[in-house]
This record gives structure tokens, C-alpha cells and sequence, in this order.
């Protein structure tokens, strides 16, 4: 893919690199010396990553360099990795030689695969060969640096940097790939959460440290930009924020306990809820079995090792911790997986046709062509993401722009002129919906109206109603109020994200609960008991689909042509779409798995095309 490969500029004497960059070889005879060395081009060095070396003829050597590394790897080195300083032209490649020290050159290695899985967070690295792990090292090398492969090979050898995205080796390890420069950063905070050492359940919120100005209502405010929010765990105490739109500056974080709700005479009480005193007494009270508050407030117990009855309730008071705020906190910048890229999917389903986006930003369309849904644009590239209306295609550029095609009715094509800073895209039924990076909606076509919040997150489209949630997990909607599909449940307060069914909603809150309503008739809002580990949903015309931690997709609901059962066997997957009346997945080589109504072709993947993942 574009990006990746070696770095032609680093290539030794007689070295020659591919027209795409992926393979090196070496003639037989080039005047040269034993070996002659050349380099990946850097990759980011956050995390994990892989990179693997097919050495397909000849040998290979040594980096021509030397570090104090020792290690195995078969009867001599045959592999070797590097990295770059930030901000320094110093170059250091570590090696992995035979017999171990410090070495500048080293024996040869037979052909085969050779691949190295790089911790940065653990500094640790595992080496391979032919699949199999040969021993983990303890690196030597900063942390703030930049990855790359390098190897020094002999006259007549032959090798190649294996860059397919994503990809599984060594068996049953899935790792980003090493060099992955169109994939979108994230940012992160993470740590524990301890009152006196002792890890506590606290929320905890993402503001930035610097004063933001922002526009509202034709004016102006200066404020805190909210980023994003999550509880700690309550036995670890440890937490993680995905920063909205991954925010590279400074942050704080603020530690709020739930102050619950204040006394109420006679007010029903359920298992989890909390309420205070009317005068405050440094403690909360959680209710631990459910009931009705007496008509009169009670003398309230500050023994934190007892339950206390009132009313018909039973609740256990609980020390109150104010509000704690810590920063500035420089984020860590990540790469974030397509999990969280719910507003940016590269499968769409029309009502009557598929698209998809390829792994060389170009579209690809197949079904009914009826409104010239398949007719995409001569020239279009660099495409990131895309979304279906019932008979349009809207395909979201690099740049930040949307490209419209298909049916004309409705302004189903009409994206609003001079659009631009978009950062994911959703549809309705004959409409559209933009998510642009100042946390605005804009919508166009049928779609009834949209909303005026300024902090969104992510968003998603139903036949005529929209749904949003923002950055502290509101949810927010919009448009058509039919068949209820906009009465958000009282218990979903903290949203991770949502997506719109035809006629139903669903959403997912950040315990893992899986909240769905609206049009049931067909059971789409009946959530399986014990539905656990979701990653993302999708909403139909009668049914609904989540994909799971495993891979695995499940459905309920029904539909007339198997919406709601995913195929048997079907694992893997990284990215689902509900559609209408046929449903799509994607796994994690980019393959493409329809099922549903089949007609007009829509099921018929075109050989060769997968989903750019």
C-alpha cells in the first residue's frame, strides 16, 4: 500500500528496488562487497508492531551496524530492526546475530520468513522464523522513536517486506501492521484511579487544558473543550479516554463521584441508584434493594459498613469524594482500531446495492443501477469512508470533502456547497448526514432537521430520524418521532455510540449494555440476554446486528430474507453494516460477507474486491 516498503534511497551497492517498492534484489555479481544493506521506510512506534522479511533466494546478513544485542535466530542473522531518534539524524540498527555481542557482520540464513513483533510499550521483542517464535528480548532503545525493518543481503538473494494490512502471523496474533500512514490517530489518556491507594469506581472526564473558541449561534464562546469520558474500574481502578477526534494537546482530567439525587419524600428508588441529604453530610447513599423513601427524611447513618432501611428501600451509605482535577496530561497519540471508527466505515449498503471503499481509496458499487448508483465518479480517490442512502452514494475524501452520486430526487444529492473540515459521514433514507471536526452536524436531502449540539462524537442515520451521541455520552436526536425510535431509554445516560435502524434505535453504553427501541414488530429491540463484549452495532429494516470481541456477529429481529442470521461460521470481522434488507461484515483481510434479500445482485461481491480495513 502507499507508504510502505523500502526505502530505495538507503539501498547498498547493486541493491534494486521494485516498481512497488515491496521487493529488493541483488545480482549475482555487482562488484560489491559480501552484503549490502538497505532499510524500511519508518513506521510509527506506539504499541505493537509486526514486520516480516520473505527472503525468497540467496542469504541474508547483518545490518551494517552494531549494537550490544545478543540472541539466536537458526545459524546466523537473519533479520535485523532499526530505529530512527525523534528529532535527530542518528541512525542505530539493532541486530539479532549468531552467537550474540556486538557484531557489524554476520553469517548467512537460508530462505524463508523471517518477522519480528516489536512491543514499544513493554520494550520487549519477539523474533520469528518461518512462523515460529524463537525467543523474546528485552530492547534497549527509547521509546520515542521511529520503526523500521532493515537487512543486509548477499549477491543472487532476494527478499520481501511484507506490508498487508491487517494481517495474522505469526497463528492467532492479529497486530496493526508496522507502517500504516493513511490510517486515522487517535489519542489516548489512561491510568489508575486510587483514593488513599486504594483503586475506587469514579468518573472521570477529558477537558482540554487550553480555552478553545468555538462558534454557537452566530457567536462565539470560549470554554473548555469536552473530550470525552469513562468510569474506572472499580476493582483495578484503572481507566481509559479515546479523545475525541484524537485531540493532541494538553489535557486535564477531572475525578467526579455521583452526587445522585436529592431526598424525595415518598419517590421510588431502583438497585443502583443513589440519593444525598438535604444537608450534606459527606456521604451518598446507594441503594442496594429497591423500594419507595419514606414521606419524611430520615436521621441518615455515616456507618459505611452497614446498610441502612428507609422507607421500604435499603441503601449503603458511601463516603462522597468532591470533584479532583489533575493536568495539563499530554495525551498519547495512538492508532486507533476500526472499532472506534464507527462514523467512518468503508461498507455501505443501499436499499437496493453495495458499495464499498477498496484499500486504494477508489469505490467500488455493485446491484441495481436504476438511479446511477453505481456510477461512480471517473477519477475518484483517496476516499476514507462511505455511506448509502437508499439509492445515493456519499463517499468522504481525505481532504475532509463529500462526493455525491445517484438519485437526484429529495436533494438527496445536494451536500451543501463549501463543505468541508468533515470527519465521518452517515445517511438516511434519501439524505445525508456530515460529522465535521469542530463536533457540529450538518445534514441535507429529506433528513428532518438535525441539531444544534457542538460536541458530537459520532452519529448515525434511520429511514427519517438521526441519532448522535456527544462527547460526555449524551444522546441526542433528531426527525421523524414515529413509532417511538427517538425515546432514548432513561438508563442509556452514558453512550458510547448508536446507530439508527430503519424505524428503531440502538445504543450502547459504556457498561457494555446494549439499549435498543423503537419500531419492535419484528423483535429488533429484543437485545439477547446476556449480549456481552460488543464493539459496534447495526440497525435494519426489522432487524439488528452487534459485533462481538471474538469477531463473531450476532443478530435478532427478523426480515423476510435471513437479515437477522449471520452465516454460519462467520468470524473475524472487524466492521458490520445493518442495511435494509441485506446485511454486510467485513473480516479482517478485507473480504467482504453478504447476506439477506439477494435480488438485482446486490449480494454478488465482484471478484477480487475487498473493504479497505
Amino acid at each position: 500500500m502507499a507508504g510502505s516498503g523500502w526505502d530505495s534511497a538507503t539501498a547498498g551497492l547493486g541493491i534494486v528496488v521494485s516498481p512497488d517498492g515491496q521487493t529488493i534484489t541483488r545480482p549475482t555479481s555487482d562488484g560489491g562487497g559480501t552484503y549490502a544493506g538497505i532499510k524500511g521506510l519508518a513506521g510509527r512506534s506506539k504499541g505493537k508492531r509486526y514486520y516480516e522479511i520473505d527472503i525468497t533466494t540467496g542469504s541474508v546478513g547483518a545490518a551494517d551496524a552494531a549494537a550490544d544485542v545478543s540472541g539466536m535466530l537458526g545459524g546466523g542473522s537473519a533479520i535485523s530492526w532499526g530505529y530512527l531518534n525523534a528529532g535527530s539524524e542518528g541512525e542505530l540498527y539493532y541486530q539479532y546475530g549468531a552467537g550474540g555481542g556486538t557484531r557489524a557482520t554476520g553469517g548467512a540464513a537460508g530462505a524463508g520468513v523471517y518477522g519480528i513483533l516489536v512491543d514499544f510499550d513493554n520494550m520487549t521483542a519477539e523474533i520469528y522464523k518461518n512462523g515460529a517464535l524463537q525467543y523474546t528480548e528485552i530492547m534497549n532503545a527509547p521509546v520515542d522513536t521511529e520503526l523500521f525493518p532493515a537487512v543486509s543481503i548477499g549477491t543472487g538473494a532476494s527478499a520481501t517486506l511484507q506490508t498487508e494490512e491487517p494481517f495474522q502471523y505469526p497463528p492467532e496474533k492479529t497486530f496493526i501492521a508496522w507502517d500504516k500512514p493513511d490510517s486515522a490517530l487517535g489519542s489516548r489518556v489512561a491510568g489508575l484511579m486510587q483514593i488513599e491507594d486504594v483503586p475506587v469506581k469514579r468518573m472521570l472526564k477529558a477537558f482540554s487544558f487550553e480555552r478553545l473558541t468555538f462558534d454557537l449561534d452566530g457567536g462565539s464562546i470560549t470554554e473548555s473543550k469536552p473530550l470525552g469520558q469513562t468510569i474506572s474500574d472499580e476493582t483495578t481502578g484503572e481507566y481509559e479516554i479515546i479523545l475525541r477526534d484524537g485531540f493532541p494537546r494538553e489535557v486535564f482530567l477531572v475525578a467526579f463521584d455521583d452526587y445522585g439525587e436529592d431526598f424525595a419524600a415518598n419517590a421510588p428508588i431502583e438497585v443502583g441508584e443513589r440519593v444525598h441529604p438535604s444537608t450534606p453530610n459527606g456521604h451518598v447513599y446507594e441503594c442496594t434493594t429497591a423500594g419507595t423513601l419514606p414521606s419524611e427524611e430520615p436521621v441518615w447513618s455515616t456507618d459505611t459498613s452497614q446498610d441502612q432501611a428507609i422507607g421500604t428501600a435499603v441503601v449503603r451509605p458511601t463516603l462522597f469524594y468532591r470533584p479532583e482535577a489533575h493536568g495539563p496530561i499530554q495525551p498519547e497519540i495512538i492508532e486507533i482500531g476500526l472499532n472506534i471508527q464507527h462514523f467512518r466505515k468503508t461498507l455501505a449498503l443501499g436499499a437496493t446495492f453495495t458499495a464499498c471503499v477498496k484499500p486504494d481509496g477508489t469505490v467500488a458499487c455493485w446491484g441495481s443501477n436504476y438511479w446511477g448508483q453505481l456510477n461512480v465518479p471517473a477519477g475518484l480517490t483517496d476516499v476514507v469512508a462511505i455511506a448509502c442512502a437508499f439509492y445515493n452514494v456519499y463517499a468522504l475524501k481525505s481532504d475532509g470533502t463529500i462526493v455525491a452520486w445517484g438519485y437526484s430526487g429529495n436533494n438527496a444529492k445536494a451536500v451543501p456547497p463549501g463543505l468541508t473540515g468533515v470527519i465521518g459521514i452517515a445517511a438516511t433514507g434519501y439524505g445525508g448526514i456530515a460529522l465535521i471536526d469542530d463536533g457540529t452536524i450538518v445534514t441535507w436531502g429529506s433528513t428532518s432537521g438535525s441539531t444544534s449540539a457542538t460536541d458530537i462524537a459520532q452519529t448515525s442515520g434511520g429511514y427519517d430520524h438521526g441519532l448522535a451521541v456527544t462527547s460526555e455520552g449524551q444522546v441526542v436526536t433528531w426527525g421523524d418521532t414515529g413509532n417511538g425510535k427517538r425515546n432514548v431509554p432513561d438508563g442509556l445516560t452514558e453512550a458510547i455510540l448508536v446507530e439508527a435502524g430503519a424505524e428503531h434505535s440502538l445504543g450502547l453504553g459504556s457498561d457494555g449494555t446494549v439499549y435498543a427501541w423503537g419500531d419492535n414488530s419484528q423483535g429488533q429491540c429484543n437485545v439477547p440476554a446476556g449480549l456481552g463484549g460488543v464493539l459496534d452495532l447495526g440497525g435494519g429494516r426489522f432487524h439488528s446486528i452487534a459485533l462481538i470481541d471474538t469477531g463473531e456477529v450476532v443478530g435478532w429481529g427478523g426480515g423476510y430474507y435471513g437479515e437477522s442470521s449471520p452465516p454460519a461460521g462467520l468470524g473475524d470481522v472487524v466492521m458490520i453494516h445493518g442495511g435494509y434488507e441485506h446485511v454486510g461484515a467485513v473480516q479482517s483481510d478485507g473480504t467482504i460477507v453478504l447476506w439477506g434479500r439477494s435480488t438485482d445482485g446486490r449480494l454478488d461481491v465482484p471478484a477480487g474486491v475487498k473493504a479497505k480495513v
